[in-house]
């Protein structure tokens, strides 16, 4: 998506990205080999040109935090396709639904690896920091809000430094309105059945009883809670980036394997 996108040059917004495919001018590829162009003087498109070679080079090398300075807050979401694979999805669970609250488990799934990092076992801000080391770019559901201050208040000094995408704020642009569960629903995203009927509150229960008395189960039930909030909050990702994409001119840049 972003060797489509020409809202990452300095001065081009999405009406002049859509005068530029209107031209034929479809990618990266085709804007550095286009001559002149309306509206754009020769010595501006010589700046353009040098800006978008500079950005090719990062893009290659997986830079994603100076891509991501290249685009406004709302286009960050242009982001996702480039680096799915290399993606963070992050949620946290606490002893309370407002803040301030007590972290008690931190589930991170990075391509095919889930860690579930948990109070008193092995939650410490190295092993957040470890667990989201292979990552380029960081995926929540109302982390912006929620999670990421209560990590930062939990965990002083936690790097927290990929470029962050908040699927909370981008569902409602794309049309699909709700918290993380109704919108997997409405989405056909599935749980499974032991933790299917489980909320936000529940996980709250589920870590007293653990605290109390030290119930495995509850335990248990709580990390697989977690771990389904992580790993279908990719398919909400792909869904709800793929609708945006559609909307904003893109096609086949989502990859859903």
């Amino acid at each position: 998506m972003l060797r489509q996108s020409f809202v990452v040059l300095r001065g081009i917004g999405r009406r002049t990205e859509n005068r530029l495919r209107s031209l034929g001018v479809a990618d990266w590829k085709a804007f550095l080999a286009s001559g002149e162009l309306p509206h754009i003087g020769k010595a501006r498109k010589v700046a353009l040109d040098a800006h978008l070679k500079a950005l090719g080079k990062c893009l290659e090398r997986g830079d994603a935090g100076t891509l991501a300075n290249a685009l406004s807050a709302s286009d960050k979401w242009r982001l996702y396709p480039d680096f799915r694979d290399r993606a963070a999805f992050l949620d946290i669970e606490t002893t309370g639904l407002d803040l301030p609250a007590t972290v008690t488990v931190v589930g991170i799934t990075v391509g095919r690896d889930h860690t579930p990092l948990v109070r008193g076992i092995n939650l410490s801000k190295s092993a957040i920091e470890r667990a989201l080391r292979p990552a380029k770019i960081l995926v929540t559901f109302n982390g912006g809000s929620f999670d990421l201050p209560a990590l930062r208040m939990a965990f002083p000094g936690l790097k927290l430094d990929q470029p962050h995408i908040d699927i909370r704020h981008l569902a409602p642009r794309a049309g699909i309105h709700g918290g993380l569960k109704k919108v997997e629903r409405i989405l056909g995203i599935q749980r499974a059945r032991d933790i299917k009927m489980l909320c936000s509150n529940d996980a709250v229960y589920l870590w007293r009883i653990w605290e109390r008395k030290q119930s495995g189960n509850a335990l248990r039930l709580l990390i697989d809670y977690n771990r389904a909030d992580c790993e279908n909050l990719r398919g909400v990702a792909d869904a709800v980036v793929a609708i945006m994409a559609r909307k904003n001119g893109f096609h086949g840049v989502i990859s859903n394997e």
